[in-house]
Parts: structure tokens; C-alpha cells; sequence
């Protein structure tokens, strides 16, 4: 039986790529237990690296609160959502150790700033304001092979990653352990992306 599972991180860097697109270094997960009571081995989460290339990062956009919003709970909220890039085949996963101690997958996205650029220029203003773009990955697991630890935590052993979102900066990280260093993303002056 598969469980769709969202965990979110504040983990991610931005460089700036072109007028078209920017590249996004995300961290996406973190070998071991998280905040969510969830554990994740690092060989459970070297079998699963395939199939996160070609997934999507989606989000919502809130005109009115000029941000994200969170995962989409209903029908309404699943209309609303858009693909705004995607892990590509080039993504260069990969495990790094940041300052916090913790080893993390860390992988390349596309943002796609020419098609949406209130989502990209949300993450600008994020940047420039010292604020981080919380994302959350989406995965489906077999909840068949999750195995429960000795304090509760589940186990999380078979799984495919779906997605990552965007969240605003009102939605909690279940994972708050997560730091981000991040580059200076840079918008052209008086012009929004279009």
C-alpha cells in the first residue's frame, strides 16, 4: 500500500542562470530522523534518487498575500497549483554535510522565471529580504516495507519521490532543524520577468 508524504525543508540555493530560467540547489532531504517522526537511511534514499529526476516543483501563488501557500488539500487547491520547473536529467544528486551536521540529498532544479514570474520573483524578494523559500518534498511510500523504531519513528524504506512545492513563509517546516545558506539572486531593476 502506497502513502503519499509531504516533508518540508528550508534547504535550497538559487544562482541566477539566464533571462529564461534559474537554477535552484535544493536539499531536499536529510539522512535520519525528522522533526515529522519520520527516519530516512541513506541507502533508502540512494534507491529512490532516479525517480526524482523529471519531477516537478509546484507550487500555489496568493496574489493577495504576495506568497505561496502550502501543499493542495482539495480539488480547488489542486487547480490552483502550477509545475513552475522540474528536477531535470542533469539534477546532479548528491549527498552533502552542512553545518548543522546533518547529510542531506541535494539536487539542480529548473525555475522556469520567463512562464511564472510571480513565483520566481517571490523567491527573489524572499532572497533580497534575508528570508528563505521553505520547500517540501512529496513522496509515495510503501507503507508495507515502513518499519516502526524503538521511540515511534517511522522507518521510511521504500519510496518514490513526486514532486517538491514551494510553501509560503506562514506554513511550519515539519523538518525545522534545516538551514539554508544560500547565493544573492539577482533581478534586473524595474523589470519583472515575463
Amino acid at each position: 500500500m502506497a502513502k503519499t508524504m509531504n516533508f518540508e525543508v528550508e534547504n535550497y540555493n538559487v544562482r541566477e542562470a539566464n533571462d529564461s530560467y534559474a537554477i535552484v540547489r535544493a536539499y531536499v532531504v536529510n539522512v535520519g530522523k525528522n522533526n515529522n517522526q519520520t527516519n530516512f537511511e541513506k541507502e533508502n534514499i540512494e534507491r529512490a534518487i532516479p525517480s526524482i529526476l523529471n519531477v516537478p516543483l509546484i507550487g500555489i501563488y496568493s496574489p493577495i498575500k504576495d506568497d505561496f501557500k502550502s501543499h493542495a488539500h482539495n480539488e480547488g487547491e489542486k487547480r490552483q497549483t502550477y509545475a513552475v520547473g522540474v528536477v531535470p536529467e542533469s539534477a546532479n544528486p548528491h549527498f552533502e554535510v552542512l553545518d548543522n551536521g546533518l547529510e542531506y540529498l541535494v539536487v539542480d532544479m529548473v525555475v522556469w522565471k520567463n512562464y511564472f514570474p510571480s513565483f520566481f520573483n517571490r523567491m527573489a524578494q524572499n532572497e533580497e529580504d534575508g528570508r528563505k523559500t521553505t520547500i517540501s518534498m512529496e513522496i509515495s511510500a510503501n507503507m508495507k516495507t515502513a518499519k516502526k523504531m524503538e521511540d515511534g519513528t517511522l522507518n521510511i524504506i521504500d519510496f518514490k519521490f513526486c514532486g517538491i512545492c514551494l510553501l509560503g513563509n506562514d506554513v511550519n517546516p515539519r523538518n525545522s532543524r534545516c538551514r539554508t545558506k544560500s547565493f544573492k539572486i539577482r533581478r534586473r531593476k524595474n523589470r519583472n520577468y515575463r
